[in-house]
């Protein structure tokens, strides 16, 4: 007989898409079964990535905009959904997706990833496959991967 599933924190990545809610949705599920802790995590694509930037901005500038976007987007994500979540549990990463939402659930000894099948990926996600498949592939913890 197999080890128990101790599931104790769960780890929502989420790119503010309907697959993302619905992933959302079933984490809360979980957790709320589990007694777990939910921890949402966004990943925003560094500014300077392929986009002409003009010399008067500065990366830091770039950063900032970007990480007051994603707040806002983060709001009306949260407000939709009708999640009750605290601030504490909204993690805001820069780089590429796959690799952050990795590196956040070692870091953090999640013992659950629970998320959407597809979402808006960006340029980086398309070059190198899908968010959720290289997930999936590298992780040390269960997936849930949702459809829907």
């Amino acid at each position: 007989m197999g080890t128990m599933l101790r599931v104790k924190k769960i780890l929502v990545p989420t790119d503010f898409s309907s697959h993302s809610a619905f992933a959302l949705d079933i984490a809360q599920q979980i957790a709320k079964r589990f007694h777990a802790k939910l921890s949402l995590l966004h990943v925003l694509i560094e500014p300077a990535f392929g986009i002409y930037v003009p010399q008067t901005i500065s990366e830091g500038e770039l950063r900032e905009a970007g990480f007051q976007e994603a707040k806002r987007q983060m709001a009306r994500f949260l407000k939709k959904s009708g999640s009750k979540i605290s601030p504490r549990s909204v993690v805001y990463r820069w780089g590429l997706s796959s690799v952050q939402i990795l590196k956040f659930a070692k870091e953090e000894k999640m013992d659950l990833i629970v998320m959407g099948s597809l979402g808006c990926t960006n340029i980086l996600d398309y070059l190198i496959g899908s968010t959720a498949e290289h997930v999936v592939r590298h992780s040390k913890v269960p997936v849930l991967v949702v459809r829907g």
